[in-house]
């Protein structure tokens, strides 16, 4: 007990030294942290991996706001996954960082040129649990959506807006839904 009482306070003390190295004017409260943690711990994260995790973010992001925001992702993406919360938090950061080939390891698969916010709202949108997605272009959806679905059971792909004639048959193959409107050229 005495041991888990000083790891707890080296814990503490790590997340405390990192917030006071990487964010600007940071007054020392940990109040709002603590309840995060709480919250955290009601997931089945342990105080110490959470700490670890937000004490990683801060470093990355500078901002305790956006360190918390990415934690949330983070543990969604660990239970998701079934991975631990400092690889889903490592991930994250590559991710912030602009390096998006990690999610493919993960399973989740971005189109060519994605951004880091559709990127981080890819593994929100996933981890969080969400089925159905929706697309408006056949050949993007063609590119990635097959993995996902194959990888993730239970994804819907709906097409949004008009569908031209010439695409129906990789359509229907495709999706999940029917496309509708359009004009003469457009199947509705």
């Amino acid at each position: 007990m005495v041991r888990s009482a000083i790891d707890d306070e080296a814990s503490v003390q790590r997340l405390t030294s990192a917030l006071r190295a990487n964010v600007a004017g940071w007054d020392g409260n940990l109040d709002a942290i603590n309840k995060n943690i709480e919250a955290g711990m009601r997931l089945g994260f342990t105080d110490d991996d959470l700490r670890e995790s937000l004490a990683f973010l801060t470093g990355a992001t500078h901002d305790i706001g956006k360190a918390q925001e990415i934690q949330s992702t983070a543990m969604d993406l660990a239970r998701f996954k079934g991975i631990d919360l400092k690889s889903a938090t490592e991930a994250l950061v590559k991710v912030e960082a602009g390096r998006f080939r990690i999610l493919a390891s993960l399973g989740i698969q971005l189109k060519a040129g994605a951004t880091q916010t559709e990127a981080l709202a890819a593994v929100q949108a996933i981890a969080a649990g969400q089925l159905i997605f929706g697309e408006n272009r056949v050949q993007e959806a063609a590119a990635k959506w097959p993995e996902l679905r194959a990888r993730h059971a239970g994804i819907e792909l709906h097409l949004i807006g008009p569908l031209q004639s010439n695409k129906v048959k990789e359509a229907v193959a495709l999706l999940s839904a029917q496309a509708s409107g359009g004009d003469d050229d457009d199947v509705g």
